[in-house]
């Protein structure tokens, strides 16, 4: 067994060097650890995998356990699973998805545990042997277990089945490592290497019998390490194991234990003592071995194994895991330098971090400040500790102008290893102004103006003054009502829009001490600030033009307002107007009729400050121009009708023409249902009487123009007579063809009840179409002389008003 555990602080000479573990010369080195598990009751063994450790423990029964343990993270340490097997262990060792335990009580032998699922590791085939195992190794697919007077080498450890014993050596065997053909048997009174590279065929080589008995043994190279007990440590050349006698190149055996167990990695050998101590011994030069630290781990330790950076060590109920750490290095880059000068008595101490280990970090730092070298508890006057390369000294310190302190730090990393103290430097506070504030500068806005400088290092700094003036050589007032204690910039408010300023700046430290004004810069600030926002814009649409208007904006200095339009609600919105609007209307023309339009408006101030545009309305041009009124309208009289002609409208989206009658002058009536579509129109119907003619055009929109100039005339009568009381036979024919002669005309049977009078034998009934026009009718009474059956010519879609004109008897 070869693996324990060791905690110890030392310097390093130059030139070792360690798989995993580099040693720096002069670099102090210290054991840490970095994570335990706990849980493991006695635990037996370990070696690790990837990031995967394998423990076998066993409990207080002696029943052994493999718990799978996950090392990734070596802080967080997680069990991924575990597997019982039957009887104790004394080893362990990885094979491919298998874990071999090497059992020595309860059933002896080998067992095979898979672990291709972590998880759930389960126990495979048992190797029975007669013997208890002493140690295990598995090398070049084989496995060899010693058992005190032999040593088995088997196969078949791959798959599940079980191993099988192909050699065997007969001959005192307690522990053993394998190289290349060889396997060298440790056992009491030296080394026995036998070659096994013709397998079931074995042959002894030389023997080392130079020391009393072999515990352990590790081979690397041509030289085998053997821990030889009281002994100490044996380094043998194994160059030629056949030779007879193998030569000794090194004892060393001044240790105060017994060594019990030898693990070597690269030129580092660590050597486990019977009591728990742990020796370091340099095997750079194997001939000359130098012990280099040694330490009480204070348990037992049952198995080590070295991966990378980190030392596995199975001891006691624990897994744990450490790692050589260096401390960091001596601070360097000190700050404010020796023998300094510094403008305050709270300065700002910093110093540069680094570590010989790749990705460690500063944790702590300790910083003490003195009046001597000696850094005596009398001499300091200020310490603290914080984690930062850079510490302020606090006014709590009391530092006083004019005293000349001593300085110095260390740093810590993350697992707690200090540095060495820094140099010792020393500065004295002077209580000086700061030195000028540089590059101002000057950005001019709307009665203001933004000033920038760049920043003051002074460490006492306290903030800056700045100054205006309205000529250059003055005079300045201070332009800040209190000190601008953060920041390099400062914005003067309240300045005349035009007027060209002049500035400086001052930097001034803790004690009130102020600098030098800054270089002059000039600026002249400028109306930057736009008119307000038009309010309630409203959009009346017409043909092909919509007209916008809205209330006036108040600014003084309004010069005028913009439009814009857009097809579409959220734009692109481009500018309609070609000079700036005056007024608070425009109309926009040359549009689409039906087409959705999107208007916005802004407001201009005379330094050309444009407002935001206002939210924007829609409006679609439509046709709401009427066609002129029709001109030339004559009317020519006809039998019970007229003709109607007029000169023709010259509008490209003219409808026709509708006429209106009127037998008053006064209330009108449309004749025609539908426009005509010519130039002429004879209205039907009529009586002999006054009638009153206009027209008016209509557009496709349904806009109608203003009415036509009015026209009268009387429709002629053919039926002449001189005493209308006595009509003659010829006069009820003439009549009847007055009837005929009214084009449209219908004959429709009438039933009229008459005002009561005896003695009727003719009755003429005037008609009146809604009111207007003139016809008559006549007819005979009944019997009864009081009811009336005539036929009159009028039309199916009109209303008619009946009245009694006159009757004869």
């Amino acid at each position: 067994m070869r693996r324990f555990k060791f905690i110890l602080v030392l310097i390093v000479a130059a030139g070792i060097v360690s798989s995993g573990f580099s040693f720096k010369a002069e670099a102090a080195v210290e054991l840490v650890e970095v994570g335990s598990y706990s849980g493991l009751t006695n635990a037996v063994d370990v070696t690790v995998n990837d990031s995967v450790a394998y423990v076998v423990y066993n409990d207080p029964a002696g029943q052994a356990t493999l718990a799978v343990i996950d090392v990734s993270q070596p802080d967080a340490l997680v069990v991924k699973g575990r597997a019982a097997a039957a009887g104790s262990s004394v080893a362990l060792d990885v094979y491919g998805n298998y874990v071999f335990i090497a059992m020595a009580g309860g059933n002896p032998g080998l067992q095979k545990v898979s672990v291709a699922d972590q998880q759930n590791p389960l126990p495979g085939t048992h190797k029975d042997l007669s013997e208890a195992p002493r140690d295990l190794k598995i090398a070049n697919g084989l496995a060899y277990v010693p058992v005190g007077d032999k040593l088995y080498i088997m196969d078949h450890l791959a798959g599940p089945e079980f191993p099988q014993i192909v050699g065997t050596y007969y001959g005192a065997a307690e522990t053993v490592d394998v190289e290349g053909d060889w396997a060298f048997i440790g056992r009491e009174g030296g080394l026995k290497p036998v070659n096994v590279g013709d397998l079931p065929n074995i042959t002894e080589g030389g023997a080392y019998g130079g020391c009393n008995q072999v515990r352990d043994v590790y081979v690397t190279g041509n030289y085998a390490y053997l821990a030889a007990g009281s002994d100490g440590l044996h380094i043998v050349d194994v160059s030629n194991p056949g030779r007879i006698s193998l030569p000794k190149i090194a004892a060393l055996n001044s240790f105060e234990q017994d060594i019990e167990s030898v693990f070597v990695v690269s030129n580092m050998a660590y050597l486990a003592g019977t009591g728990g101590n742990l020796y370091v011994v340099n095997v750079n030069n194997p001939a000359s071995p130098q012990l280099i630290m040694s330490c009480d781990t204070g348990n037992a330790i049952a198995g080590l194994y070295v991966k990378d950076d980190y030392i596995y060590l199975a001891s006691g109920d624990k897994l744990k895991i450490y790692t050589l750490n260096y401390a960091p290095n001596t601070p360097d880059n000190l700050s404010p330098s020796n023998n300094a000068s510094v403008e305050t008595t709270t300065p700002v101490l910093s110093a540069g971090f680094s570590d010989p280990d790749e990705g460690d970090y500063l944790s702590a730092a300790e910083w003490q400040i003195a009046t001597g070298l000696a850094f005596t508890a009398e001499e300091i006057v200020y310490s603290a500790t914080n984690n930062a390369a850079f510490f302020t000294v606090p006014a709590e310190a009391k530092l006083a102008y004019g005293t000349t302190y001593y300085w110095r730090v260390r740093f810590s990393d993350r697992y707690g290893s200090w540095s060495g103290w820094s140099e010792t430097f020393s500065f004295t506070p002077v209580d000086l102004p700061p030195a000028a504030p540089t590059g101002l500068a000057a950005a001019a806005g709307d009665a203001q103006v933004d000033l920038t400088w760049n920043g003051v290092s002074a460490q006492d700094l306290a903030g800056y003054n700045v100054y205006r003036a309205a000529a250059s050589e003055g005079p300045y007032e201070k332009a800040n009502e209190s000190l601008i204690a953060q920041g390099t910039s400062f914005t003067v408010t309240g300045l005349t829009n035009g007027t060209t300023y002049y500035f400086r700046v001052t930097a001034v430290d803790n004690n009130g001490n102020e600098s030098a004004s800054s270089e002059t810069v000039t600026a002249t600030p400028q109306d930057l600030t736009p008119p307000a926002v038009p309010t309630n814009l409203t959009a009346e649409a017409h043909d092909k033009e919509v007209v916008l208007r809205w209330p006036a904006v108040g600014d003084e200095d309004l010069a005028g307002y913009n439009v814009f339009r857009s097809e579409q609600p959220g734009g692109p919105f481009q500018k309609v107007n070609e000079s700036i609007i005056n007024g608070c209307s425009y109309t926009v023309s040359e549009l689409a009729n039906g087409t959705t339009y999107y208007f916005a408006v802004t407001a201009v101030d005379v330094r050309g400050n444009e407002s935001g545009r206002c939210e924007a309305v829609a409006a679609a041009p439509v046709d709401d121009r009427a066609p002129g009124a029709p001109q030339g309208l004559t009317v020519s009289p006809g039998v019970y009708k007229v003709f109607l002609e007029w000169v023709t409208n010259t509008e490209p989206d003219l409808a026709g023409y509708y006429i209106y009658l009127s037998t008053d002058g006064i209330s009108f009536a449309q004749s025609n249902p539908e426009p005509v579509a010519g130039t002429s129109y004879t209205v039907t119907g009529l009586a002999h009487r006054c009638y009153y003619f206009y027209i008016k055009a209509v557009d496709q929109a349904g806009n109608y123009s203003p009415a036509s100039q009015v026209v009268e005339a009387i429709p002629q009568n053919r039926r002449h007579h001189s005493d209308p009381h006595t009509p003659s036979q010829s006069e009820e024919e003439q009549q009847e063809q007055d009837v005929k002669d009214k084009e449209g005309a219908l004959d429709e049977q009438l039933l009229i009840t008459l005002p009561e009078r005896a003695g009727a034998p003719l009755v003429q009934v005037g008609y009146m179409p809604s009111g207007e026009g003139f016809g008559m009718c006549f007819g005979l009474p009944d019997e009864s002389g009081s009811r009336l059956a005539l036929t009159c010519p009028v039309f199916s879609w009109q209303l008619f008003n009946f009245h009694l004109l006159d009757w004869w008897g």
